[in-house]
């Protein structure tokens, strides 16, 4: 797998992939279904701002407004700047200068140590119940009989009883799952007839 120059600074900074707005997901190659943009691999700055790969050891600062570039030219040493072009949104500078010109641009450390295809980079996504009456009876059956951590094991017992195959860039709980999967009815059967209950 390929591992993409940016990977250098994780660690060090907030790494971040930009994903299909379409399945919400990172692109991956059709064929290896391995993760296909590793050349797109950023660290996220302020206010919508990043810094990338450009090419050999030159990197790239690239802002959502001429006004937000020119700000941080101001203040960053010109001897940095490769093309301080007032026309265009980015400017160019080695890499060996990437701790200066981050911390001006404000680069982010929150989850340094995150992959940037983490799903939790993902967008969150509210989950449309195809039946909320049924999956509340049945979180709050399991939680009764079994507290909190009994639940999650419960939920695991259904999930390989089941056979469901959780996807890898999974955003939802464990019951909406059940619930996507048609198979609360059955849990919730199954619970009933179960001695555990009181």
């Amino acid at each position: 797998m390929a591992t993409g120059y940016m990977m250098r600074y994780k660690g060090l900074y907030n790494l971040t992939v930009p994903y299909d707005l379409n399945t919400k997901d990172f692109v991956r190659n059709v064929d290896t279904k391995e993760f296909d943009n590793y050349h797109d691999i950023r660290i996220d700055c302020r206010n919508g701002s990043f810094i990338c790969h450009y090419g050999g050891s030159i990197l790239i600062a690239s802002f959502q407004t001429t006004l937000q570039k020119k700000n941080i030219l101001k203040v960053l040493d010109p001897s940095i700047i490769l093309n301080p072009d007032y026309n265009w949104y980015d400017f160019t500078f080695n890499a060996k200068n990437i701790d200066v010109v981050a911390t001006i641009m404000g680069a982010k450390t929150s989850h340094k140590n995150r992959s940037p295809f983490s799903v939790k980079n993902l967008p969150k996504q509210k989950y449309n119940a195809n039946n909320a009456g049924l999956m509340k009876e049945v979180s709050t059956l399991l939680f009764k009989k079994y507290g909190l951590h009994g639940t999650l094991e419960r939920q695991q017992y259904y999930i390989k009883k089941f056979k469901i195959k959780i996807p890898q860039n999974n955003k939802l709980k464990l019951i909406e799952i059940f619930d996507e999967e048609n198979k609360l009815q059955k849990i919730l059967e199954m619970e009933k007839e179960n001695n555990k209950i009181k």
